[in-house]
């Protein structure tokens, strides 16, 4: 993270679905808008590697009730190619969070 609060495992959990969606596009920037977040998320479609974890590179730029920050985050290429990993999850989230999820057009 490059400045501002942390992120809370459903903001994680976001910027997860939204990091797959924007690989499969033909774009290199998204915006995301939830009932609690507003972000705009981009890739130079770079692959990074952080100690022995390789992965695409992306950039957020995001408003929560927290505040504002800036992310900087890679996701592993066995976790942002398989569609069967569309409904993964980094914890439990409500059935809520799954309703803003497609809203924001992530799921």
């Amino acid at each position: 993270m490059n400045g501002g609060h942390g992120l809370t495992e459903t903001d994680r959990n976001l910027l997860f679905h939204a990091a797959r969606k924007l690989y499969r596009s033909t774009t290199d920037k998204q915006v995301i808008k939830t009932s609690f977040m507003d972000a705009l998320l981009t890739t130079r479609r770079e692959y990074t590697r952080i100690g022995s974890v390789l992965g695409m590179r992306f950039h957020a730029e995001i408003t929560t009730e927290l505040g504002e920050s800036k992310v900087d985050y890679i996701v592993r290429l066995c976790y942002i190619e398989p569609e069967e990993l569309d409904q993964m999850v980094w914890g439990q989230f409500s059935p809520e969070f799954y309703e803003e999820l497609t809203k924001a057009g992530l799921n």
